[in-house]
């Protein structure tokens, strides 16, 4: 359960990371918007923790752990670099999106820049547009759930946990705002990358 507490920590900072974004910028996220990205958040990693127990039955423990290892390595380094690589990203769409496939192009808007998922410039986050923000923001969940689903023996408190987690860390990013600074986003990005080197290299021991 310890190794569950970690990663519901590591993927509540997004969430948390997203609403303070939000609130900054005056956009309120209503409680049943919120009520929904934790649902989406907690659903993704439902599903992620069901492939990865159907994934561990076809391998030996030696390579489950070598294989959960290595994604939460490969976490660790995209939250360590994330807001270059989003950057980076965010130029190369500019550039080469032009095609356009309905909410697939909007979520992509959306995980480059969380503040496009308030659509209707409301300055209030609808249901729809709190599904969509809340699909960016569980896309991390699918695999960070699959590598720790590698070697789980509570999958549904951890999931249960995600949902309370994710819906606390939102309210927080409203709270936060008031007393925010500047840097605070880019050094709380950092502690979900040393979260998922924690679970990398507790998954030899």
């Amino acid at each position: 359960m310890f190794h569950g507490i970690l990663l519901v920590c590591a993927l509540s900072v997004d969430s948390l990371l997203a609403a303070l974004a939000y609130a900054l910028r005056g956009i309120h996220i209503p409680l049943p918007s919120a009520l929904i990205i934790a649902g989406v958040s907690a659903g993704f990693l439902g599903i992620s923790f069901v492939s990865a127990i159907a994934l561990g039955t076809l391998l030996s423990q030696e390579m489950a752990s070598g294989l959960s290892a290595l994604m939460f390595a490969g976490l660790s380094l995209y939250s360590f670099f994330q807001s270059s690589l989003r950057r980076l990203l965010r130029h190369a769409a500019r550039r080469l999106l032009t095609f356009h496939c309905g909410g697939a192009v909007f979520v992509l808007e959306i995980y480059l820049d969380e503040a496009k998922a308030d659509r209707d410039h409301s300055q209030v986050l609808s249901a729809v547009e709190a599904f969509y923000l809340a699909v960016a923001l569980s896309l991390d969940s699918l695999l960070s759930g699959m590598a720790l689903g590698l070697d789980i023996s509570q999958p549904l408190l951890v999931v249960a946990a995600d949902f309370i987690a994710a819906l606390c860390s939102i309210f927080a990013g409203g709270m936060l705002a008031r007393r925010t600074i500047g840097s605070l986003r880019f050094d709380m990005g950092l502690i979900s990358g040393f979260l998922y080197a924690i679970l990398a290299v507790s998954r030899f021991f």
